[in-house]
């Protein structure tokens, strides 16, 4: 079994995560997807226990939000989805879900020096994608960004690191580069989109 589906089993919680979440679609890439960005967010949150709230922009369920909620020290959670809420949502405590994209101009309230902003299917063509870039640097130095760029979502730029590292590692490189931030790639994920974009 994939060592990220093991740790997320085990979990007296799970149970409660996967039943506000259901029905999923790919629920192990939605799982490991999900432990690797709790992973990036533990340190953070760990030194400074309940100070920090999560803002997740997704066209998802909200996993990674509700799953951080349920397993870390998070004060409060915010989550902008075009995918309507499922209907066990409701039990999650601190947690608001808005059925629409992020848009920083109109959602500046949710959005602090304590935010960490998680993006789960970044996509540039998106304007939820740039309002949370915009969010995070109008807001630095701030928590966080984590951002899992979408696959199959591509920059255009026919350059030589394109040539040499594929589109998708291109793309994140650049994303990368736009938020000042590091490039992790994690293999414990089961998936196409196996970069993590952390500032």
């Amino acid at each position: 079994m994939n060592r990220y589906v093991n740790q997320f089993m085990k979990f007296n919680c799970a149970g409660d995560i996967l039943n506000s979440v259901l029905p999923m679609k790919r629920p192990v890439q939605q799982v490991t997807e999900t432990m690797s960005i709790l992973k990036q967010l533990r340190s953070r949150v760990l030194r400074e226990p309940n100070k920090y709230s999560i803002v997740e922009i997704t066209n998802g369920n909200g996993l990674e939000a509700i799953s951080a909620l349920h397993m870390l020290p998070i004060k409060q959670a915010t989550v902008f989805s075009t995918k309507p809420p499922c209907k066990l949502l409701d039990r999650v405590k601190n947690l608001k879900y808005y059925n629409r994209n992020f848009n920083y101009d109109r959602d500046k309230q949710f959005v602090d020096p304590n935010t960490i902003l998680l993006v789960s299917g970044f996509n540039s063509n998106c304007d939820s994608s740039q309002s949370a870039i915009d969010a995070f640097l109008d807001n630095a130095p701030n928590p966080g960004l984590i951002i899992l760029p979408e696959h199959g979502f591509y920059i255009p730029e026919d350059t030589a690191v394109t040539k040499l590292m594929g589109k998708y590692a291109a793309t994140c490189m650049r994303i990368r580069d736009l938020v000042g931030g590091k490039m992790i790639m994690d293999r414990n994920i089961i998936g196409p989109r196996n970069i993590l974009i952390v500032a």
